[in-house]
């Protein structure tokens, strides 16, 4: 029993061998794993933020400025809400084009799907009421309001479902990333 201790130990030492024969690995020489979450590693999380921020940043600014100039004349209109969106559906229409355009990692694709349903929201009321506004200008006909009114709904309740989604995703990723991507109105 005892002979095969001291044989077991010294398979043992030769298996491990001298520094010499094995030199260390030095940790730059060991790439380090991105940590992992339920939605992908962090550095996967992190790029991904970063690709989506102009576009939340664009439907935000241009939301913004629509509701600032149908705001300016003091009273929502048929006529300034249709300026303000026509204003702005082209730079928004281009953005969703490019957004459909990126490829989320696979676990972030639902999100991804419910930022371009918000995008497509917002555009889709912009082109109503454009088109609205010529109809009513042709015929009095002013129902096409209480449509862009959905729509723009539809928009604002997604922007309540992808706002707790982005704000873990940000929580996931380290500190000092920058500022938080947040969905606004």
């Amino acid at each position: 029993m005892k002979r095969a201790l001291v044989l077991s130990i010294i398979l043992l030492l030769a298996a491990c061998g001298t520094k010499s024969e094995h030199p260390a690995a030095t940790p730059a020489a060991t790439p380090t794993p991105s940590p992992s979450t339920p939605f992908g590693s962090v550095a996967d999380i992190r790029a991904y933020l970063s690709d989506i921020d102009p576009y939340i940043r664009q439907v935000s600014q241009l939301q913004a400025q629509l509701e600032q100039q149908i705001g300016s004349s003091g009273k929502v209109t048929s006529q300034n809400l249709a300026a303000a969106a026509a204003a702005a559906a082209p730079p928004l229409r281009a953005s969703v084009e490019r957004f459909q355009q990126l490829h989320p990692p696979a676990l972030l694709a639902p999100v991804h799907e419910e930022i371009s349903q918000l995008m497509v929201s917002r555009l889709d009321a912009y082109t109503q009421a454009i088109d609205g506004w010529r109809r009513e200008q042709q015929t009095g006909d002013t129902t096409w309001q209480r449509a862009v009114e959905a729509q723009l709904q539809r928009a604002n309740e997604l922007i309540a479902k992808i706002n707790p989604e982005l704000q873990q995703l940000n929580q996931l990723v380290t500190a000092g990333t920058g500022p938080a991507q947040v969905a606004h109105p």
